[in-house]
């Protein structure tokens, strides 16, 4: 069997586990049997997709008030190995409308915010384009 860089893999029995292939990639499979000394023809080409790697969700959500209209947000992330990114959304709470930042970082600063309102703010990680993992809770600025 040959894997990515057409490195071969030996099994003795009819089942092999594949390990460190990429998430969201396309792979293609061959295989061939060894009896003795002699190898078969491998077969026609077999492509899997790996599945999507999972975006870890954004834990211990910090803020820290800079100045009465601004404050810093920090969180942290458990695995980050596919992560692209973060989203982080606010608003008055009880509005419907949410301002959006982005962030490569897990810290942020939001600014221009109003004096002794209180907001709601939501963290999500972006990886291959995907948004999962809000989590919600409220902040009140004096």
């Amino acid at each position: 069997m040959c894997i990515r860089d057409r490195s071969y893999l030996n099994s003795e029995t009819t089942n092999i586990y594949i390990s460190d292939l990429v998430p969201n990639n396309t792979y293609q499979l061959k295989v061939a049997s060894i009896c003795g000394e002699i190898l078969s023809d491998y077969t026609e080409p077999i492509q899997f997709i790996t599945t999507k790697a999972e975006c870890p969700v954004p834990i211990d959500v910090r803020t820290h008030l800079i100045a009465s209209q601004k404050v810093r947000v920090d969180w942290s992330v458990e695995n980050d190995n596919y992560l692209e990114g973060y989203i982080v959304r606010y608003r008055p709470e009880g509005t419907a409308v949410w301002q959006k930042k982005t962030a490569t970082t897990p810290f942020i600063t939001i600014g221009f915010l109003r004096a002794n309102e209180s907001y709601e703010l939501q963290v999500s990680t972006t990886c291959t384009g995907d948004e999962v993992g809000k989590m919600l809770f409220s902040l009140s600025l004096i």
